[in-house]
């Protein structure tokens, strides 16, 4: 009987954490999180003003640290017409690993702190590399693992929402 009980608490476990998931459509769920200078960051002054592109990464995945160079040509394209750009690090070494790793490459887009992967797991981000295109409205537009075309992709999502 035990084991009965068992299986059936796994089972609503594991669909109640399949229903969590995040789906194109749905509102997006907030946060708040340190950036790279210790400022809390919320996603009250963002979402629902800007569109608002998040890129769930680690410097430690080598698909997510070759995906930062679109990230930053898509922050540069759009970063003053109507778009915020979050990189969201889950680095468990935290700001001193993550800081000099930006710094390093010359990246301007906003980098927010996630060590413990809260915010990765309310997404349902991981694994990463995991961007998320948020619309105005506060709902996801459109979400993407790893792929070699971010730049196009996301690029399209922003012009459609930007109404181009």
């Amino acid at each position: 009987m035990k084991r009965v009980f068992a299986v059936l608490t796994l089972g609503v476990l594991l669909a109640v954490s399949l229903a969590a998931a995040v789906e194109n459509g749905a509102k997006a769920p907030s946060f708040s999180l340190k950036d790279l200078n210790d400022r809390t960051i919320s996603s009250s002054k963002v979402l629902g003003k800007f569109i608002v592109v998040l890129d769930f990464m680690s410097i430690e995945c080598t698909d997510c640290v070759a995906e930062l160079p679109d990230f930053e040509a898509l922050y540069e394209k759009y970063g003053q017409k109507g778009a915020v750009f979050f990189a969201i690090a889950i680095d468990s070494g935290g700001k001193d690993a993550v800081k000099p790793f930006i710094e390093e490459h010359g990246y301007k887009f906003g980098v927010l702190l996630d060590s413990e992967k809260k915010v990765a797991k309310r997404y349902d981000a991981l694994p990463v590399p995991h961007t998320y295109v948020i619309g105005k409205d506060k709902k996801v537009y459109s979400q993407y693992e790893y792929r070699e075309d971010l730049y196009d992709v996301v690029a399209n999502d922003i012009e459609t929402l930007l109404g181009n």
